[in-house]
């Protein structure tokens, strides 16, 4: 029992990250800067990012006041893979509006927006305007439609394979309901992984339904990563519905292998050192989760459909002892991955991917107590060798169904936060655990950028971005200061002014950030004479 309670107490940080946690590339620079004002038209509009990333089509739109398009035409890469740039025509004086749209290593689409202006011409461009140029509306839809589909498409590929495990090593065959599950999951992953291709073509260009049109726009989600995985993911599902029909066990572990290669062939393993250790990680995660998830499915279909004690007991001991091999499996994994998300428990509790992620650990929590209910209490009672006599072996066996339909609703819900969290900067990129650091925070009336560069013990570059709730620059008062402090070190409150870099963009860069641990950085702007507002931005700097 002891065993079995620190394996499940360990699978609790690991089902928390049961699909690949999925990061973005970030934004570096843009030519023209943000909120620049220019003597002469330029050439071309250039987007640099922190690392490779793939030029959906209309990666690069440029609008005059009036909502214009006025570009060149298609984006290409630069100089490099991280660069995007589009040409320009001699443009008028006046305020411009830059939407620009990449699509990551990991797979997932990312996009933003800035202005500038050309001449004596002001840049304040209407905020409704730039939101409606960039698609908000439209965007914040298609990522539901695209959460949903990941959904369905996570949930049928771990059922089809689980169940398909669950007949080869547990039952021996596919009898009673399996076959039929296997195909019917089979046929709804097939169904939404061809889905999510138009839908991620509508997502990274931001054309709306115009994208399903656009043969450039489908081939280009066809060949992107989530494309190809999603092949992948239709050639699995059909070997294991044929597996269902013609038995050999070869055709079941391969379309086993094939669900978990198209699990991991997309996702930020793809960009997260050490690569060889997400990867393998990730794999063994998928394998195990779709043995415990699929496995589930599967026993309670039997339970069901079957009358004799003597199957239900086979088939529930069966799966009792391959079901510890699973937790054992992900609670490994998980942790591994959860290291390479996370990093540091800082950035567990600073960030929205890292709040997130405890909330997901306390629905699992209540999937692994009924899990442990289901192993200590009632399966004995329905294992055991005088189960057959027992005259209330009914009643324990209908409350093992009972409880094992509750625990596939709790791990639906974890899937289906899951869904939606791979869109969210994972912990440790947000906070700065790899590289710099990026968060926003509400900011009064206003939202606040706050980036720190490099984000290492030493001389750091500190740069604060007011944004309007469209997302442009807001204006600056000139009068901002931070305050930082070391709580654990008793260092502070070292006060700072702030110089004034651009729109809405203040700076300060200096060598205050010398020891490196969990710094709180309290920013405060003055707005008019009786008015000042701040927020306090809690910084893990590294060594």
């Amino acid at each position: 029992m002891a065993r079995l309670s620190i394996l499940l107490t360990v699978a609790l940080g690991s089902f928390a990250v049961a699909l690949p946690a999925l990061g973005h590339a970030s934004l570096v620079e843009t030519t023209p800067a943000d909120g620049s004002r220019l003597d002469a038209s330029p050439a071309s509009v250039e987007v640099v990012f922190d690392e490779d990333v793939d030029v959906p089509v209309a990666a690069i739109r440029v609008f005059d006041a009036s909502g214009t398009r006025v570009d060149g035409g298609d984006a290409a890469h630069g100089v490099d893979r991280r660069v995007i740039e589009v040409s320009l025509p001699p443009l008028d004086d006046g305020a411009y509006v830059v939407t620009w749209r990449a699509v990551s290593l990991d797979g997932h689409p990312i996009r933003g927006a800035f202005v500038f202006s050309i001449g004596e011409g002001t840049v304040a461009l209407d905020d409704d305007l730039v939101a409606a140029l960039l698609g908000e509306e439209g965007d914040r839809a298609v990522s539901v439609v695209g959460a949903v589909l990941r959904f369905l498409t996570y949930a049928a590929a771990l059922v089809a394979a689980g169940a398909t495990v669950f007949a080869i090593i547990v039952a021996g065959a596919y009898e009673g309901a399996t076959p039929a599950l296997v195909r019917r999951a089979a046929a709804v992953g097939i169904i939404t992984s061809f889905l999510q291709v138009p839908v991620f073509a509508i997502e990274s260009t931001g054309l709306g339904l115009a994208a399903l049109a656009s043969w450039p726009a489908i081939s280009a989600a066809a060949a992107s990563s989530l494309g190809i995985a999603a092949m992948i993911r239709v050639f699995a599902l059909v070997l294991l519905a044929l597996a269902s029909r013609r038995p050999p066990a070869w055709i079941g572990y391969v379309g086993l292998a094939l669900v978990v290669l198209a699990d991991v062939f997309t996702g930020h393993t793809r960009t997260t050192d050490p690569m060889w250790v997400t990867i393998g990680s990730d794999a063994i995660h998928v394998a195990a989760a779709s043995v415990w998830v699929g496995g589930l499915a599967t026993l309670a279909g039997a339970l069901r459909s079957s009358d004799d004690p003597g199957v239900r007991a086979r088939l529930v001991g069966g799966f009792s002892a391959l079901a510890a091999w699973s937790v054992a499996a992900l609670a490994l994994a998980g942790m591994v991955l959860a290291w390479t998300q996370v990093r540091t428990f800082a950035a567990l509790t600073s960030t929205g991917y890292g709040w997130t992620l405890l909330a997901k650990l306390a629905a699992v929590l209540v999937v692994v107590l009924m899990a442990v209910y289901n192993n200590r209490v009632l399966v004995p009672l329905i294992t055991a060798p005088t189960a057959a006599s027992d005259p209330d072996a009914p009643s324990h066996t209908a409350r093992l169904a009972r409880t094992i339909r509750a625990e596939l609703v709790g791990l639906a819900v974890v899937l289906g936060v899951t869904a939606f969290l791979v869109n969210v900067q994972p912990a440790a990129q947000a906070a700065g655990a790899s590289g710099p650091y990026s968060t926003y925070v509400a900011f009064g009336d206003d939202q606040l950028n706050l980036v720190v560069d490099p984000n290492r013990a030493g001389v750091n570059e500190i740069h604060l971005y007011v944004l309007t709730p469209g997302g442009l620059p807001a204006l600056a008062s000139g009068d901002a200061e931070i305050e930082l402090r070391l709580p654990a070190e008793e260092i502070g409150p070292i006060v700072r002014r702030l110089q004034v870099a651009g729109s809405g963009h203040y700076l300060h860069a200096g060598p205050e950030l010398a020891i490196p641990g969990e710094w709180v950085i309290t920013v405060r702007e003055r707005i008019s004479a009786f008015d000042v507002r701040s927020v306090e931005v809690p910084v893990t700097v590294n060594r």
